[in-house]
């Protein structure tokens, strides 16, 4: 359970930055450019501008992880992978 929950974290750790881009694009907040985007944000917030609700995001991520990783790996062993 430890390593499905220490996987959901880096899992979040790993996505984080692309979901905020993604929303910030998608809300037109620095324009339509990944690039451009990104360096807005480097800017004004910073590398933790990268990683804005990461607390939430983890909240609901680690749970998920906790019942998901167990699970396929059962689905694996009972499919004799």
């Amino acid at each position: 359970m430890v390593a499905a929950a220490f996987s959901g974290v880096i899992a979040q750790l790993a996505c984080m930055p692309a979901d905020v881009i993604k929303t910030k694009i998608l809300s037109g907040e620095h324009g339509t450019s990944v690039w451009r985007c990104l360096r807005a944000t480097l800017v004004e917030e910073g590398a933790a501008g990268l990683f804005r609700g990461f607390r939430p995001a983890v909240t609901r991520q680690v749970p998920v992880i906790l019942v998901q990783m167990p699970l396929i790996e059962q689905i694996r062993r009972l499919a004799g992978l």
